[in-house]
């Protein structure tokens, strides 16, 4: 599950959350949810061998000024 993050937080909480699958036959919809799901599976998988591999997690976090 993903939470939605936005800098107004009364928006985030409005926000449903989403759920990606490993299983892309779990994804019911259009091709663009699966897509969207593939690519959200492949980057947690990417983050999980980074965090195996370097033994920490290698993440920044940066925020955009308006």
């Amino acid at each position: 599950m993903v939470r939605p993050f936005h800098d107004n937080i009364a928006r985030a909480v409005l926000q449903t959350p989403k759920f990606y699958f490993d299983d892309t036959g779990l994804v019911v919809g259009d091709d663009g949810l699966r897509f969207e799901n593939l690519v959200a599976t492949s980057l947690h998988k990417h983050v999980q061998w980074q965090h195996d591999v370097q033994g920490r997690l290698k993440c920044q976090k940066t925020k955009i000024n308006h």
